[in-house]
């Protein structure tokens, strides 16, 4: 894996550190390339899956996959 610390994403005052995760081709995930947006106790609360071009680039009239944790709570 290939991971690469990006600009935080500021949403609603609340700024979240980013990272990219490029996977190789032997991991079997539904995006080879993606984002994962962290809260104060470093654990991936936001992620976004993007559809993308053969070449890479990102369709920007598609997100195939997006998940939102809210109202965590460690046990």
């Amino acid at each position: 894996m290939e991971i690469e610390e990006t600009r935080p994403w500021h949403a609603d005052g609340v700024i979240w550190p980013a990272v990219r995760v490029t996977y190789p081709d032997t991991f079997a995930v539904p995006s080879k390339q993606q984002m994962l947006y962290f809260d104060g106790i470093i654990v991936p609360t936001r992620r976004r899956v993007y559809v993308r071009n053969p070449d890479g680039t990102r369709v920007t009239e598609s997100t195939s996959l997006v998940i939102d944790i809210e109202d965590a709570r460690f046990l």
